[in-house]
């Protein structure tokens, strides 16, 4: 049985986690469907990690593809840079390109929707 002591500690504690679960509900509110991806066009960060969330700027290609393995397609961009692409498939992402300069990785784009998200024009393919 628990004694007074205990049974306010418990009440206060009880209380405690009460308030902290209001103050995390009202300053991070439930997304509902207004805020769903699908709805409003946009993509969630966490669904373009396939690929990218498993390597580090400046790793070297050797260490790339041991992580995640060979690439669908190999492509140069304009600016010197080599990139291997990947088909990913995984909602409306469809694919990853990863690029090197110099050996190591550099950056990342990625096609939603069929659309790459280049700023600048596309790599040209090379095998």
């Amino acid at each position: 049985m628990i004694g007074p002591r205990n049974r306010r500690r418990l009440s206060g504690g009880t209380l405690m986690v009460a308030v902290i679960a209001a103050v995390v509900l009202l300053v991070h509110p439930h997304r509902g469907s207004e805020n769903d991806p699908a709805s409003t066009g946009s993509v969630d960060a966490a669904s373009l990690m396939p690929i990218t969330g498993r390597l580090r700027y400046g790793m070297t290609e050797q260490r790339v593809l041991r992580r995640v393995g060979r690439p669908t397609k190999t492509l140069r961009d304009p600016d010197a840079m080599e990139c291997w692409e990947y088909d990913v498939r995984q909602g409306r992402l469809d694919a990853v390109r990863v690029c090197f300069y110099a050996g190591e990785y550099e950056a990342a784009h990625f096609e939603i929707d069929g659309t790459w998200d280049y700023r600048r024009t596309k790599p040209k393919l090379t095998s």
